[in-house]
């Protein structure tokens, strides 16, 4: 028998009204009711997260697509956190890299853009972001690469020391540095592997 509810889906900035369905290991997120899936969650495959800031809400990480979701009550998404136990009873998560979204390796990171449809990376005054995902793990993850002239530098350093030192839930998470020489540059290039914060724009959140 499936399991069924309309939800809302995080999407750009605006919680979109979905529809989820469990069938045996399977979650499916349609528009809506009776129309042929958008998504498709192997369960024994995909890693689910509660938001513990909201009994409403949870995500789903199926390695190659990531969703935030969010039931009508908390009691509703209770009875699906059961299915989805109930679908991967015995058996342990299992992750693989969609190499085609993240085709630059660094170290047990994968690396590719932060909009896999095109555009820019997000940018700064002292280098730009990727998104990536750990192949150990299946956590996903960004990396900041830094401009040229910040490389290897001693400020590059010291934001690393200091970064490395914040450890608070209100502050994003250094997570690891790869570090890596460079020939060319003969600098070392440091790599920081930080939290990566999902959901869209924070103003979009304000006051909900």
């Amino acid at each position: 028998m499936a399991l069924e509810s309309p939800v809302k889906q995080w999407g750009l900035l605006s919680w979109n009204d979905r529809y989820a369905m469990v069938v045996g290991t399977k979650l499916s997120i349609c528009k809506e009711a009776g129309v042929p899936p958008t998504l498709v969650f192997d369960l024994k495959e995909s890693k689910i997260t509660e938001d513990p800031s909201n009994v409403q809400r949870i995500s789903v990480d199926g390695g190659q697509a990531l969703v935030h979701i969010k039931f009508p009550d908390g009691t509703i998404r209770q009875t699906f956190i059961e299915a989805f136990c109930a679908a991967t009873a015995g058996s342990a998560p299992q992750f693989s890299v969609d190499k085609r979204r993240y085709p630059i390796e660094l170290g047990k990171y994968w690396l590719g853009p932060i909009n896999p449809l095109g555009g820019d990376d997000p940018s700064g005054a002292f280098g730009s972001v990727k998104a990536g995902i750990d192949s150990e793990t299946g956590e996903r993850v960004c990396c900041k690469i830094s401009a040229l002239d910040y490389e290897g530098s001693e400020a590059q350093r010291i934001e690393v020391v200091l970064q490395a030192g914040l450890k608070h839930p209100s502050i994003v998470d250094l997570k690891d540095v790869v570090v890596e020489d460079d020939a060319q540059l003969r600098k070392k290039r440091y790599r920081m592997i930080m939290e990566l914060m999902t959901g869209g724009e924070l103003f979009a959140h304000v006051g909900e």
